[in-house]
């Protein structure tokens, strides 16, 4: 008899916190809006959550979201310093429903992103150095004129990069894949570990320290090759 009453006992506090984790929480109401937001100058993004983010190079600066009447006054925007930073408030979304921010800047010098979010330039931005900082599961994919690039990414983000850079610095783990056969660079700088998958296009000098179960596959004749690496990691030449 005891041990069904401290059956019972048990099973009440886990439908009751069960019960507890949707107390309070919003569900997306399916009609969406747009706003326009006031913001000040920026020259860089940081995104966060679960958005799909379309940024295009302009002279005249601007931001909408577009998302569920009931959500969309729960998405922060702010500057800070110089980076633009978009993302829910703190609070209990059941589900958000579809966010979609539409970006037109005249710069765009670097991206952090974490979370799962989809990020898209519509048509190509030129820009000076640039900085991708990622984190999670997002997708990215970017077209550039740049001179120097440094990326930096972790969990299981994609990455499809096109255009041209003078050179990109690449630091890449766990399982996220770089697609950059149609970005054309000079020099490249990469480390990887864990099962990321690196495929670049590289000009004149190419520099890898790879580890795990790595692969890089490159295209170009650049004069200089140094490979280090450990694992079952590999590193090749397509044409």
């Amino acid at each position: 008899m005891k041990s069904k009453l401290l059956l019972f006992f048990f099973a009440s506090i886990v439908i009751l916190n069960a019960g507890c984790n949707n107390v309070g929480c919003i569900t997306g109401s399916g009609k969406q809006v747009s706003q326009t937001r006031e913001i000040g100058d920026f020259r860089m993004l940081k995104a966060s959550g679960s958005m799909k983010v379309f940024i295009r190079q302009d002279s005249a600066q601007s931001v909408k979201i577009t998302a569920d009447d009931n959500i969309i006054d729960h998405i922060e925007s702010r500057v800070k310093g110089n980076t633009l930073e978009i993302g829910m408030e703190r609070g209990m979304y059941c589900t958000e429903g579809d966010i979609t921010v539409y970006i037109s800047s005249k710069y765009f010098n670097g991206l952090d992103a974490s979370g799962a979010n989809e990020i898209v330039t519509e048509g190509k931005f030129n820009t000076e150095n640039f900085d991708l900082d990622l984190s999670g599961s997002n997708k990215v994919k970017l077209d550039l004129n740049a001179a120097d690039v440094r990326t930096q990414a972790s969990g299981s983000s994609e990455i499809v990069l096109s255009g041209q850079a003078r050179s990109h610095t690449l630091s890449m783990s766990g399982s996220g894949e770089v697609n950059a056969l149609n970005f054309t660079v000079g020099e490249y700088k990469i480390e990887s570990s864990g099962a990321s998958k690196c495929s670049i296009n590289v000009l004149k000098s190419l520099k890898v320290n790879s580890s795990g179960s790595s692969e890089i596959v490159y295209r170009g004749s650049p004069s200089v090759v140094n490979n280090d690496n450990s694992g079952a990691s590999s590193i090749k030449r397509v044409d």
